[in-house]
C-alpha cells in the first residue's frame, strides 16, 4: 500500500507543492500544483498518472531533483 508523499518547496515568493497518491481506479498520481504566495489561487496546477510506482518514484524524484537545481527549498 503507498502512503501519500508530499513535499512543498519555496524559491522565494514562488512554492511548488507536490504530492503522490493512489487515485479510486488503482493508478499513481503525481499532482503538482505550483503558483506564487502572494495570489490567493495556485498559477498551476498538474497532475501525472502512472499504472507503476516505480515509474512514479523515478519521475517524484526526477522532479525534486530539478526543482531543487532551479534553487527551491524544502521548509
Amino acid at each position: 500500500m503507498i502512503k501519500s508523499t508530499f513535499l512543498k518547496l519555496y524559491k522565494n515568493t514562488r512554492y511548488y507543492f507536490i504530492e503522490k497518491t493512489i487515485n479510486l481506479f488503482g493508478e499513481i498520481e503525481v499532482s503538482c500544483i505550483y503558483g506564487n504566495v502572494n495570489y490567493k489561487a495556485p498559477t498551476g496546477y498538474r497532475i501525472h498518472l502512472f499504472n507503476s510506482n516505480d515509474l512514479a518514484d523515478i519521475f517524484f524524484h526526477r522532479l525534486l531533483d530539478s526543482k531543487f537545481k532551479k534553487g527551491y527549498r524544502y521548509y
